[in-house]
């Protein structure tokens, strides 16, 4: 199962994202892969940090554009394939669509995410007419439930047609807690509403994947 977080702006936290999904299902016993696609390359700064600390973590590469090629090779070794793509539209996003079984777009709460995640979408959905078989779904990030803005943009994202994951992940300290360290919400603290989120994200995932492999 190849998975990309990737949405047309920054600050939506797909490298965090990224790196607590593939610990996560590095914890389950997956052999999994993390590639660092975005310039920034958060994800192999905190596997290099992890490793340091003697802590689990996915195997990470670093790719650019034309990524898609090797990774298309390196599928069938591993378990889970995680995509940290760079925020804007460019050879590599093409390249994520093209290879992904499941293209998530993280979306804050607020209009200018809701604008970037709509653009976001009508590219998915034109790779998803030469794909069928591709799952593109939006995801709630950061989402603070005091504000009125992270109760309207679910309803506001399936209203324009985009299906959304029941999965959020809330605006909470694990989340940033514990990066210097190499560690992420599951294995930072186990029994907290973060590492339950992942969890059930993860979990929400391998089910996209079970309807992908039923479908062929």
């Amino acid at each position: 199962m190849i998975i990309a977080f990737c949405v047309e702006k920054g600050g939506a936290g797909k490298s965090a994202t990224s790196v607590a999904v593939s610990l996560e299902y590095v914890l389950r016993g997956y052999k999994t892969l993390l590639v660092d696609v975005d310039p920034q390359h958060s994800s192999l700064d905190w596997h290099r940090l992890a490793t340091a600390n003697g802590n689990p973590a996915p195997k990470v590469m670093a790719a650019g554009e034309g990524f898609e090629d090797d990774l298309g090779q390196l599928a069938g070794q591993y378990d889970r394939i995680v995509i940290d793509a760079p925020g804007r539209y460019g050879r590599i996003m093409a390249g994520a669509l093209a290879i992904s079984d499941i293209f998530v777009m993280p979306t804050v709460p607020g209009r200018y995410d809701l604008w970037s995640t709509l653009r976001t979408s009508k590219l998915a959905e034109r790779a998803a007419m030469e794909r069928p078989e591709l799952k593109v779904r939006a995801m709630l990030n950061k989402v603070d439930r005091r504000r009125s803005i992270s109760k309207e943009i679910r309803p506001a994202l399936v209203g324009r047609g985009i299906d959304v994951l029941d999965t959020e992940l809330s605006l909470l300290a694990d989340y940033d807690e514990g990066t210097e360290e190499g560690l992420a919400p599951t294995n930072l603290n186990p029994t907290g509403k973060a590492a339950k989120q992942i969890r059930s994200l993860c979990d929400e995932l391998d089910e996209l994947s079970k309807e992908l492999r039923r479908a062929v």
